[in-house]
């Protein structure tokens, strides 16, 4: 007899769900938008007529639930372990202080950093952490997001 191929489990399959499963991510949306490659005549640098932009980039920090897929997400001046530190405060403490929450996040540096890793330490017994794969956004369901507006 053949083998038998189990079914996709479905969101709606949870009945009571024992924990809350969030991606993480960060964005950056700017107005200066990046030369990517043009073609020019050997020893001459083209000149690009562009409009100047004084404004900061905006940068995001976000988390998508995967049961509901509602995103929680806080607006940050940059993107560093100290404001990813407040806003897991922001969704561990504010939004879900009393579940208990696996977060899957990407290998960016101030993710792994000790200041971080220090911060997770002190919501141990309600937090798991999973790290991603390296260079593989395609397995973060939040990237989605990120790519409506058409960037990474």
């Amino acid at each position: 007899m053949g083998r038998r191929v189990p079914r996709r489990a479905k969101k709606s399959d949870v009945q009571e769900p024992t924990f809350e499963l969030f991606f993480m991510d960060e964005t950056t949306i700017s107005l200066r938008f990046p030369l990517r490659a043009c073609w020019m005549r050997r020893g001459q640098q083209k000149r690009i007529r562009a409009f100047s932009v004084a404004e900061r980039p905006y940068h995001s920090i976000g988390a998508q639930q995967w049961r509901t897929d509602q995103v929680f997400s806080q607006e940050v001046e940059r993107k560093n372990s100290q404001t990813f530190i407040q806003f897991l405060e922001y969704l561990l403490a504010a939004c879900f202080p009393t579940e208990k929450i696996v977060l899957v996040m990407d290998n960016a540096s101030y993710h792994r950093s000790k200041t971080v890793q220090a911060a997770l330490s002190l919501f141990e017994p309600k937090v798991r952490v999973f790290w991603s794969s390296k260079y593989c956004p395609t397995l973060n369901p939040i990237e989605r997001f990120s790519n409506a507006f058409g960037v990474t």
